[in-house]
């Protein structure tokens, strides 16, 4: 009852229906001891029937034995047997002249390294799968097949925008212009074999610019057509916020007191688990967010900070814990795996540190039971189809049988990654079979052409309602293709590289940085050196060309044409210059503004933030503009008031919010709302925090000012904050 409700059908799994079981093993393991029965599902037990029935109980609480109840046996579940039963409900008739084998493998070893030693033998026994056949023939008609989603399945015409998805209702299933879906429109164009299909992707691409200023923006963090220096900002804001919310050990933690927020309002989420549990789950992602930027960046005390997370990690050898909008704490998931697996990789990426990787291996080792090895013959989706969790949604949606293949499509990739630097298992096969099975699950025509369900039954074929856009099984053949959409990094010197394509023959020779550059045929792109002063000038193929410079975090950005050749960019006059988004600690609330921000950050929906005559200023951008100073440690007692003196232009009413070592969120529960007077003129705000019961007597360390209430276009200066 851990993982499911003792009341659910599938709580008991002692003989279970053929198709639930994913790879065909059964172990069990303690303490080096390994004893396993492996089989190949496919055996046709009479010549004609296959997929025989398998009992396990461990312990064997069936018959009330202190051991352990695994076996194979005739005829198969569900035709002769029902599940969970051991004799037949319907009698095999057994012809004369006809008989019946049943064959298995017993593995026992006294040296088995951990739970999984009995999986590397089913792989080395019978091999890693081949997958299914391309659907359409190749990845290129597969691209081709997929835009119909954008084209025809997703495009509401009357009202010129798209569903993001289907059949989920208002809360989940919205609408809009999704600069993604340019993306993947402008790969169609580039790639279609049909001339009417790269026409009309083109066409829906010109039409959504000229109109509507989207922009084409996917995971390539806006490298190829974008603001790569924005995004790379906006990634570091990220990254403060995450390690604001970081544990002194590494972790990070599962909040649970959050009722009426959520996926699932009103749910009370301490029935998933303990507060403050932890797994590699809860960390794994948050330290994968970090790492990737402090790759790109070069800033080492971030680097420094989220390598702890890793070295946490370290003490987990089950997956868990990625899914707690709804699944429990304690059930094995696979996206725990898949963002181990990226964390770790990104600590590879950043360092070269092999420890790293091999962790990365493990992890991706950890991932393998949730995926199909083999398929029903009328299902050839199950191959490598994906199930989430061992386990079930609120304790009620049970996920037995039911691959969801968007969990699996973020394993696929966190493989193709992983197959970059290590090929000792072929990865690279495991996850072109997961980007196949959901190619399979692809509707092939009618109103839902090119889309995929959330789940789909490996018992029935059933499909869930909610069917989702061809981005995730996108993302993968772009990589499978070597397009990968997300962009790399090398170091050359003190500085970091970060572009699309590829890069050769990079050197640095004084204050001159050189190389050349390679983008994926037909795009133009973005090259980011992080870590860099402004350069004098930057030549490309040998001309002058424009830059950008982002003096607060040091990258500069050259932008690049589409080019099929090699290009050979110059940047002259550069010098390595280190920046670290982590501000000083505090010890106390006293911020003047005379000459600098302080440590304040533009968290989110605020532009044009500077220090301007001894003033903190913004513009709101967005709904939820905020300013925040992460790296305090204050004493709540030593405070019981706090001192704003600040000029706003529109909004009603600002918000005052505060973090604690033991509550490392900012939420509702550590909020003081005040009124405004928003005339252009400057006023004092005093905010009485000393009475909270979250504040006083608490280490506070962090603090947030949301200024404007969410006017649009609001502005305003911050003279001073004050505590007293």
């Amino acid at each position: 009852s851990l993982d499911i409700s003792e009341n659910h059908p599938d709580r008991i799994r002692y003989v279970p229906h053929p198709n639930k079981i994913t790879i065909p093993l059964m172990s069990i393991y303690n303490k080096g001891l390994s004893i396993a029965i492996l089989w190949d599902a496919y055996q046709k037990w009479d010549g004609i029937n296959d997929r025989p029935s398998a009992v396990f109980a461990s312990p064997d609480w069936f018959e009330g034995r202190n051991s352990h109840t695994m076996g194979l046996f005739l005829p198969s579940v569900p035709q002769w047997v029902k599940e969970n039963e051991r004799l037949a409900d319907k009698p095999y008739e057994l012809a004369k002249g006809k008989s019946l084998k049943l064959s298995a493998w017993i593995y026992a070893s006294g040296e088995a390294k951990d739970a999984l030693s009995a999986l590397d033998k089913w792989f080395s026994i019978y091999g890693v799968p081949e997958p299914m056949p391309i659907p359409r023939g190749n990845y290129l008609k597969e691209i081709e097949f997929s835009m119909n989603a954008y084209l025809e399945s997703l495009w509401i015409p009357e009202e010129e925008q798209w569903w993001t998805s289907k059949g989920a209702g208002p809360l989940l299933s919205g609408k809009g212009r999704p600069p993604s879906f340019l993306y993947d429109l402008y790969q169609g164009y580039l790639l279609s074999p049909s001339g009417d299909v790269k026409a009309r992707c083109k066409e829906m691409i010109d039409f959504m610019r000229n109109k509507y200023r989207i922009n084409i923006a996917g995971d390539d963090l806006g490298f190829t057509f974008n603001e790569p220096l924005r995004s790379m900002q906006g990634m570091g804001m990220q990254a403060i916020s995450l390690l604001n919310q970081q544990w002194e050990d590494g972790s990070w933690r599962f909040y649970a007191n959050r009722l009426g927020t959520g996926v699932f309002e009103g749910y009370d989420y301490r029935l998933l688990g303990p507060h403050n549990a932890v797994e590699v789950g809860t960390c794994a992602y948050n330290a994968y967010q970090i790492l990737r930027y402090a790759r790109m960046s070069g800033d080492q005390r971030l680097l420094e900070a989220s390598l702890k997370a890793l070295e946490y990690m370290k003490r987990f050898t089950v997956p868990r814990a990625a899914q707690v909008w709804e699944v429990p704490v304690h059930t094995p998931d696979v996206l725990a795996a898949s963002d181990a697996v990226d964390a770790y990789i990104e600590g590879y990426r950043a360092t070269g540190n092999k420890e790293y990787l091999e962790e990365a291996k493990k992890w991706a080792r950890r991932g393998l039971p949730f995926i199909y090895v083999w398929n029903e013959a009328k299902f050839p989706f199950m191959r490598y189809a994906s199930i989430p969790v061992f386990g079930a949604s609120l304790y009620e949606g049970s996920w037995f049988g039911r691959p969801v293949q968007w969990n699996g499509l973020r394993y696929a990739y966190a493989l193709l990654k992983l197959w970059d630097y290590d090929q000792s298992f072929p990865w690279r096969k495991v996850a072109e079979g997961i980007t196949r099975s959901a190619m399979y699950q692809q509707d092939e025509k009618g109103e839902n052409i090119a889309l995929w369900p959330d789940s789909i039954g490996a018992i029935k074929g059933d499909k869930a309602g909610w069917v989702f856009s061809p981005m995730m099984i996108l993302k993968c053949v772009y990589k499978l293709l070597d397009r990968d959409s997300e962009p790399q990094t090398i170091k050359i010197g003190e500085f970091r590289l970060n572009y699309r394509g590829k890069v050769r023959d990079a050197s640095l020779r004084g204050k001159k940085l050189s190389f050349e550059i390679r983008l994926p045929s037909g795009e133009p792109g973005w090259v980011v050196i992080a870590g860099a002063s402004k350069p004098l000038r930057v030549l490309l193929n040998g001309k002058e060309a424009s830059f950008e410079y982002e003096a607060n975090m040091n990258l500069v950005g050259v932008k690049l044409e589409a080019n099929d050749s090699w290009q050979r960019v110059e940047v002259e006059g550069i010098e390595a210059k280190k920046v670290s988004l982590l501000s000083e600690i505090k010890k106390g609330i006293e911020f003047e503004f005379e000459e600098s921000l302080e440590g304040w950050i533009a968290q989110n929906d605020i532009g044009d933030f500077a220090v301007r005559d001894g003033c903190l200023e913004g513009v709101a951008t967005g709904g939820d503009p905020y300013v925040v100073r992460l790296g305090m440690d204050v004493d709540g007692n030593s405070c019981s008031r706090i001192r704003i003196r600040m000029m706003t232009t529109a909004g009603g009413g600002a918000e005052f919010y505060w973090t604690t070592d033991d509550s490392p969120n900012f939420a509702e529960d550590k909020t003081l709302k005040f009124p405004i007077i928003s005339d252009g003129e400057f006023h004092d705000y005093v905010i009485e925090v000393g009475n909270h019961p979250l504040w006083k007597g608490k280490r506070i360390t962090a603090i947030r000012l949301d200024p404007t209430g969410g006017a649009p276009d609001a502005k305003f200066s911050i003279d001073y904050i004050r505590g007293e």
